[in-house]
């Protein structure tokens, strides 16, 4: 887990062809959604900032091939968020 205060941004990287789907959600409820053409490119997505507390980050790719839609792994990353008013 690790332990963030102010807005950041997550470095990812999608590989595959086709256009991909990029989902971000935190705490379950999706924020953002990037569409990517390349394989391969580093990227990086800014998360907003989150109350005070424990937070699950999770991203997931999605492409669409010969009428299916295919989902990549999830990947989740616990957040741990304080701000300067922080005192427990």
């Amino acid at each position: 887990m690790g332990l963030y205060s102010g807005a950041i941004t997550i470095p990812y990287t999608v590989s595959g062809q086709g256009t991909k789907t990029v989902h971000f959600l935190m705490d379950d409820k999706e924020f953002a959604t990037v569409n990517v053409d390349t394989s391969g490119q580093s990227r990086q997505q800014s998360i907003p900032v989150q109350r005070d507390g424990a937070h699950i980050l999770k991203m997931y790719a999605e492409v669409e091939s010969e009428g299916l839609m295919i989902s990549s792994n999830t990947v989740s990353l616990g957040m741990l968020y304080y701000s300067d008013e922080t005192t427990t």
